[in-house]
């Protein structure tokens, strides 16, 4: 039988900086009915009040598995099921839902229809894993429910319903950590927590008489793998160990020699002698590079972050998007703000008659972005689960450093390559020793096998080496990041012509110093000696506030993870361990909740 567990520690999902502060929840009123067998029939009646704020409707995330600190072989599972859903006040209460890391996502509402003002909604449906069955420490069948970790949102008034097939003994209510009303009569348990703070989370505990369920009522469990148990410890014998060295000292020597970047010889750094000209050789160390006061040329910024880490990442995307704003293919505009009255949410409108021309892959990077429509807003962005701008953008600025001849070949690619051969070597290790088991030398592949997890987790982070010309091109990049990290007010290189604040902001945003190029320019426009022309945003012009690069790179970087990013927390920081409910300290389930 599983032991008793309460969770511990778990984050609540939330996305604070994309929520209205207009935004609360009036009335939150779940009624649980639970029957012998554990199964928990819930329906949750919830009043939303998007105010003046445009809202689709109403999301909440449940964690389904969680850690067992007594047993770290086995994940308990939380099971839902039968979701439905309505809404008394007539708004959109389509179900959507979502699986993913240990978590569920319910969702309501649709992309096209947004509502003002308060709406109500029933959500109803079945969960099976809250009980501790003849808890340990109190000797009880215990409902422990962790009912949520926090919503994105406050809640004006927060009330749990518990009722079981039998009369309680003892019931207990916690609003983070601190004791709220908890009552109790015959076979029901009511908790009234009142106000409840925005990301507090909501615990109830039920306690019945021991044999008030039955065994069904357990919760599932499955096998959770993880280091202690994938892999047999021990000390190989001299043989296993002398093969890992073996292989360990190949891969090495390999590894090196691929990952050194070439440069050209006997010119300066970042200078590309004309095409078939100019001797090529093996970089020993990292040259001082000369300031630059240009970027380089034919290069956008989403290139070239990509080209310093060998990583397409999704700051390297945010940057692409201001580069092509400012560039004049698309307006970005504020929309609304949160609580700390940062822009909340952002529209961009495509220009399809801007005269700058198009790289293949931003071409396709717009005509994904914007799905064939004239406009496209974060807010409808961070619930379309099944969007792939980002990943196909990120492939396609990993291809261009071949097209480009920078690296020989796809960073991705070679990272694949080295992964899989580090699993070749893995897989090889593993077969000696289930070989070697019948002729009592098992532990000889222990040690390769330990050296191919080794080579496989080395590999996915190993960058192969540029070519000269990549090398080159890294070199003049880094002279402009010298140039926007180093420079003074007084040090700007103004350009005729050119709106330097905008047309290096993109750069300064992939480099991770927006914050401090915005800076240097709202000194620049204070003192009088700087004025802008912001002609890529759609805001107003007299109110533009400095600040908003910062604030659109954060934006960005939120909403390409908001909705999966809340859900893994709500999974993956899930702890359970021995004891009863009714010493605080958290509950079966979990999860969040928030509006779109």
């Amino acid at each position: 039988m599983l032991s008793a567990v309460t969770v511990q520690g778990t984050v609540p999902a939330r996305a604070d900086d994309d929520t209205p502060s207009s935004w609360n929840i009036p009335s939150y009123d779940l009624k649980a009915q639970v029957d012998k067998s554990g199964d928990a029939h819930v329906t949750l009646d919830m009043a939303f009040d998007f105010a003046d704020d445009e809202g689709h409707g109403p999301y909440i995330t449940f964690s389904t598995r969680q850690k067992l600190t007594d047993d770290p072989d086995h994940w308990r599972m939380i099971d839902y099921s039968d979701i439905r859903a309505s809404s008394p006040s007539g708004a959109d209460a389509t179900v959507e839902t979502k699986n993913e890391s240990g978590a569920m996502m319910i969702r309501l509402g649709s992309e096209g229809r947004e509502f003002t003002g308060v709406q109500r909604y029933r959500i109803s449906f079945t969960v099976h894993g809250l009980i501790s069955l003849k808890n340990p420490q109190s000797g009880m069948d215990e409902v422990n429910w962790q009912v949520f970790n926090g919503f994105d949102v406050p809640m004006d008034s927060a009330k749990v319903t518990v009722t079981g097939p039998t009369g309680l003994k003892k019931v207990a209510c916690f609003n983070d950590g601190d004791p709220c009303d908890a009552t109790s009569s015959g076979s029901t348990g009511s908790f009234d927590a009142g106000m409840v703070p925005a990301d507090d989370p909501l615990q109830v505990v039920a306690g019945f008489p021991a044999g008030t369920f039955d065994s069904t009522a357990e919760a599932r469990t499955t096998k959770r793998f993880h280091a202690g148990n994938t892999f047999g410890l021990g000390v190989g014998s001299g043989l296993g160990t002398a093969i890992a060295a073996l292989v360990a000292g190949w891969f090495a020597v390999r590894g090196q020699r691929r990952r050194r970047d070439q440069e050209f010889l006997g010119v300066p750094p970042g200078v590309i002698p004309p095409q078939g000209q100019g001797d090529v050789g093996t970089r020993k160390s990292s040259p001082q590079v000369a300031v630059a006061f240009q970027p380089p040329k034919n290069v956008s910024p989403a290139e070239a972050g990509t080209l310093v880490d060998g990583t397409a990442g999704t700051d390297d995307v945010t940057a692409a998007m201001l580069d092509l704003a400012v560039r004049g293919h698309m307006k970005i505009t504020p929309k609304g703000t949160d609580r700390k009255g940062r822009t909340k949410d952002w529209t961009f409108t495509l220009n399809p008659n801007s005269p700058d021309e198009l790289r293949p892959w931003e071409k396709t990077f717009v005509q994904k972005f914007f799905h064939g429509s004239a406009t496209v807003d974060t807010a409808n962005m961070r619930t379309q689960n099944d969007d792939t701008t980002l990943p196909e953008t990120k492939s396609a600025l990993d291809q261009v450093m071949v097209t480009y001849g920078w690296y020989r070949k796809s960073p991705s690619t070679a990272r694949a390559l080295a992964f899989l051969a580090g699993l070749g070597v893995l897989f090889l290790g593993v077969l000696i020793a289930v070989v070697g088991l019948f002729f009592g030398y098992g532990l000889v592949g222990v040690p390769v096998a330990i050296i191919g997890l080794v080579m496989a987790i080395i590999g996915i982070a190993r960058t192969p080496g540029r070519t000269a010309t990549g090398t080159a091109i890294l070199d003049q990049i880094n002279g402009f990041k010298l140039y926007l990290t180093t420079a003074e007010a007084d040090q700007i290189r103004f350009e005729e012509g050119i709106d330097v604040f905008s047309r290096y902001l993109p750069w300064a945003t992939m480099f991770g110093v927006a914050d401090r190029w915005v800076k240097i320019f709202a000194d620049l426009q204070a003192s009088g000696r700087y004025t802008g022309y912001y002609g890529w945003y759609g805001g107003d012009i007299n109110a533009f506030n400095m600040g908003f690069a910062a604030g659109f790179a954060s934006s960005m970087s939120d909403m390409t993870s908001a909705m999966s990013s809340s859900m893994e927390s709500a999974a993956t920081s899930s702890t359970s361990s021995s004891g009863s409910g009714f010493s605080g300290g958290g509950g079966f389930g979990g999860g969040g909740g928030g509006g779109w």
